[in-house]
């Protein structure tokens, strides 16, 4: 395995430039009030002003047809030294406060509890860290490479969706060459989640040690990790997720009476990231109805402020995620133009509309995968189907109560009346969602294997802190609160466990443990400087090993081609025709894997006929460049090599091109001097 150590430095030095500028930022939204500031806000700051830079960068340069290790280098350290422009600024004295404000995190989150709590997830977290394998992953990665070699823009995507999300994946590969640290981008959207989660229960009432308990087993939850989505894939269903729950405690923190630059920061990137998903849509237009509902008075007081607002923020929102709605709207008459809306109208507004969970209610199936089929329930947690229910029946019920305490009292609790409104209105969004069933009408293979929830992330994770809520204020004992989550916790823990350890090195599990501890122990007698120096050296060491740990499951997560993956993965820079054997029509085979350990390969996808064309001019002299070095076919991942794979083994070899390698899903042909060397 060989590592270009100096390009992972680079995007070690990419990503700690983007951590000033962003807290450099944070300072501006909060108007240097950041100690009064909750830590967790501060966080979610952080994770958003990354996430949005980082993706800034890379569109500027994907739609420039410029993309370099140079440029998004020089772009990131001219963004740091302009956010930091300021005659009143002291650089000595900030960069001091820097310091100790991540010595308090680390004071504050560096203890026995939070060892328990990463010893119990370290399992979990390496099990993601791994190459991409997902189908859907991996047809974005054809596109995004597309990007990366300047040939297209990120509005050429599968089912022309918005390629927002996506570009945040491209500083990795463009700096470094190599797919190894996707899960870096991946866990941003998740710890928004995590914080925002904890935010929300804060906002509420929620007692603290109930709260983060209650935030802890939702992070546990199996879609958040990998199978369809989540941390181990490239999918924008947790950005969407913590876009939702961004939405909610925004508008939760403006009803406490804190209309400020830091909630309209929340906002605003709650429209942004649900974007990134086209069922975005409908949470953003509930989102802003219900904004106005619960503050008018806020609003027709500070009118001339929100005057102001309106235009900055759609300014905002066009130049990150909106433009590719408005790109689509200008070339397909449609926002969406996804590929459903390039057939048939009836298609459109009949099957389409027959792939809904709501359309398919009065089939009994729909209810025994969601409430109560045991494998689903095994996974998403034994407490499940009681928070399922507990996200229509309990929401109606509280809506009910306040009705009916408003008219007795003229009074309520308004942000606990907001909560529930805003919850059921995700179900019921989730419900009538194109594909929530299947991806055809009568097929519930989504709602069956529970890949639908990743459409609901951010409804699921509130609905539980909601539900936790509930349960603290009929005065059920924490107790037994506790014991609740307990069982939903430790059941998803053991599915977990189950399904992760066959495939994980003990090793790798304790000695990080091994080293938290011993940091705990020297804490009290470490120096700030220290202790902020063993953290960014433990983190530059993890920067080091992710792509050895990546490397050493490729042969897992790719063990359909990972023979032939493996046979071209280290040769010098080569051309390689790539073709899958029988083509599927609705997709591409992944060509990420075959570019190389360094991407030292140029990867073209050809059909059958293309490739023969090509070789039938082999005399003419300007095709004679577009000859590929070796020719790759790739038995479908369902079948093995068949005998119309050897026939275009032999059809090749006219074209002297012979068999260098025969593996179980695939055949490697090398041109006459490449076979020589």
């Amino acid at each position: 395995m060989t590592f270009d150590i100096v390009h992972i430095f680079l995007y070690f030095i990419f990503e700690f430039l983007l951590f000033f500028t962003s807290i450099r930022l944070i300072f501006l939204i909060t108007k240097n009030s950041q100690k009064e500031i909750h830590k967790s806000e501060l966080v979610t700051l952080w994770l958003i002003s990354t996430i949005i830079l980082s993706i800034s960068i890379a569109s500027l340069f994907s739609f420039l047809h410029f993309n370099g290790e140079l440029q998004y280098m020089l772009s990131a350290l001219t963004i740091l030294i302009i956010s930091h422009i300021d005659k009143k600024i002291n650089l000595k004295n900030y960069y001091k406060e820097i310091s100790s404000l991540v010595v308090s995190f680390i004071d504050k989150f560096l203890n026995w509890k939070a060892i328990v709590v990463f010893s119990l997830v370290l399992p979990v977290i390496l099990f993601v860290i791994r190459p991409i394998d997902e189908a859907d992953s991996s047809q974005v990665l054809n596109y995004m490479f597309d990007w990366l070699l300047n040939e297209t823009n990120p509005y050429i995507i599968t089912a022309r969706g918005p390629g927002y999300w996506e570009l945040a994946y491209l500083p990795s590969l463009v700096i470094t060459n190599n797919d190894s640290f996707f899960w870096i981008t991946s866990f941003k959207p998740f710890f928004i989640i995590v914080t925002v989660s904890y935010l929300v229960g804060r906002a509420i009432g929620l007692p603290n040690r109930l709260n983060w308990f209650t935030v802890f087993s939702c992070s546990m939850f199996f879609i958040l990790w990998f199978r369809t989505s989540g941390v181990s894939t490239l999918k924008a269903d947790l950005l969407l997720g913590a876009g939702v729950i961004l939405f909610a405690f925004a508008i939760l923190r403006v009803m406490r009476g804190d209309f400020n630059r830091t909630s309209l920061v929340f906002f605003l990137s709650g429209i942004i990231f649900v974007l990134a998903k086209w069922n975005g849509l409908a949470i953003l237009f509930c989102s802003i109805i219900l904004l106005i509902l619960f503050n008018k008075n806020k609003i027709l007081f500070e009118h001339k402020k929100f005057l102001l607002i309106i235009p900055i923020g759609i300014a905002v929102v066009f130049l990150t995620s909106g433009h590719y709605y408005v790109e689509n709207l200008i070339e397909f008459g449609h926002p969406l133009a996804s590929t459903m809306f390039e057939t048939r109208s009836d298609y459109v507004f009949k099957d389409l509309a027959n792939t809904s969970i709501f359309s398919n209610l009065n089939n009994e199936k729909m209810y025994e995968y969601l409430l109560y089929y045991e494998p689903n329930i095994k996974r998403a947690g034994f407490l499940f189907s009681a928070i399922v229910l507990f996200g229509f029946i309990g929401t109606l019920g509280t809506l009910f109560y306040f009705t009916r305490f408003y008219f007795k009292t003229k009074h309520f609790e308004s942000n606990i009346l907001f909560l529930s409104i805003f919850i059921l209105l995700g179900w019921l969004i989730f419900l009538i969602t194109p594909l929530s069933a299947g991806p055809k009408p009568d097929d519930f293979w989504h709602i069956e294997t529970f890949n639908t929830l990743r459409y609901a992330v951010g409804t699921i994770i509130l609905t539980e802190v909601f539900f936790v809520y509930f349960l603290w204020k009929i005065r059920i004992p924490q107790l037994i609160i506790f014991g609740i989550i307990s069982i939903n916790l430790v059941s998803r823990l053991v599915s977990f466990y189950w399904q992760i350890y066959p495939y994980l090195d003990l090793s790798f599990i304790i000695y990080p443990i091994i080293v938290s501890i011993i940091i705990l122990l020297l804490k009290n007698s470490l120096s700030s400087k220290a202790k902020v120096s063993i953290i960014i050296s433990l983190m530059f060491l993890i920067f080091v090993f992710a792509p050895t740990l990546v490397d050493q499951q490729r042969d897992t997560w790719h063990w359909y081609w990972n023979d032939v993956i493996m046979e071209v993965y280290y040769l010098p820079s080569s051309t390689i025709a790539l073709l899958e054997e029988p083509p599927r029509p609705w997709s591409l085979p992944p060509k990420h894997p075959f570019y190389g350990n360094n991407f030292q390969h140029t990867v073209i996808h050809h059909t059958e006929e293309s490739l023969l064309e090509i070789l039938q001019e082999s005399d003419n002299l300007e095709t004679k460049e577009l000859l590929p070095d070796y020719i790759v076919i790739l038995c479908n991942k369902h079948l093995s090599c068949n005998d119309h794979s050897f026939e275009m083994s032999l059809e090749f070899s006219i074209y002297s091109y012979k068999e260098i390698f025969l593996g179980k899903r695939g055949i490697i042909l090398a041109s006459i001097e490449n076979f020589e060397k």
